[in-house]
């Protein structure tokens, strides 16, 4: 799929190279399907180390088979 746009984006915090773990959560909230395409919207979260430092809502991306 292909990125088509984000809602709100709240950065709190940043990749460091003492960083020892990246853990990545999406949350699909809906998926909606026309003629021309299905897209896909969720929320999502990056933590480094257990701590939350980037948090992301309605992310929207086309979604494909291939």
């Amino acid at each position: 799929g292909y990125a088509l746009g984000v809602g709100e984006v709240k950065l709190t915090g940043m990749v460091r190279p003492d960083r020892k773990m990246l853990t990545y959560f999406v949350d699909f909230t809906k998926a909606v399907q026309t003629r021309r395409l299905t897209m896909g919207v969720a929320d999502g979260r990056v933590e480094a180390d257990g701590e939350t430092i980037y948090h992301v809502k309605d992310m929207k991306v086309a979604l494909s088979e291939s």
